[in-house]
């Protein structure tokens, strides 16, 4: 059994209202507080969180200025709002009875749920206008998972143009294409193909380095 005081979870994203990168933390172990870094300030802020909760994943997921958690216990999704600092909450997609919230993600520049089957089919659903409930889109149901008799999860890291799914299994790049139903092994080449994650990321002209005005 996993101790609670080494629940800790954490997340990192952009304020674009105060132009200012954050890092949320907390230990659940502390109850509904929680510490927000600003890299604009280079300081620590200590925040009440109106109420408690624990996420299926350690990392929050960032979307649209906030950091989210799956409570699927609860059938939702919980918020941070890294400008207000203040929770949220945004309802997971209706017709989902009976399948397991194991992660969320960001595809297509949207808020994404992954929800597995009983029998091991992975749904993959897109938030296509963010908070509003009914916009929730189920976009594929990928049906490989019990082909690779194993109990790794495969996770979806982008869809291309063409709607096939670049997808993390087992430390290697797998490729999934829904219209023929079938998937191979990417052919990456380099020094350092093991890893323990992955994830996304979007140039952007804001640094993460101090304003050279703001430090005068």
């Amino acid at each position: 059994m996993t101790s609670t005081a080494s629940i800790v979870l954490h997340g990192f994203g952009f304020d674009e209202s105060n132009h200012d990168y954050k890092v949320f933390y907390t230990n659940v172990a502390s109850g509904c507080s929680c510490k927000v870094y600003s890299l604009k300030t280079n300081s620590w802020k200590a925040i009440e969180l109106r109420f408690y909760f624990r996420g299926n994943e350690d990392a929050g997921t960032y979307v649209c200025g906030k950091l989210h958690w799956c409570i699927y216990e609860l059938g939702m999704i919980v918020t941070f709002n890294l400008n207000s600092h203040v929770e949220g909450v945004v309802r997971l997609p209706r017709c989902t009875e009976g399948k397991f919230c194991q992660r969320l993600g960001v595809l297509r520049g949207c808020l994404s749920v992954h929800m597995f089957h009983p029998n091991g089919d992975l749904d993959v659903w897109l938030m296509k206008e963010y908070g509003v409930t009914y916009s929730w889109e189920k976009v594929v149901t990928i049906s490989f998972y019990n082909d690779l008799h194993n109990d790794s999860i495969p996770i979806p890291l982008a869809i291309g143009p063409n709607g096939e799914i670049l997808l993390i299994y087992q430390s290697s790049f797998m490729i999934y294409n829904p219209k023929c139903d079938v998937y191979q092994r990417a052919q990456i080449s380099g020094r350092y193909l093991q890893f323990c994650d992955m994830g996304m990321y979007i140039e952007s002209l804001v640094s993460v380095a101090p304003d050279a005005e703001e430090e005068s």
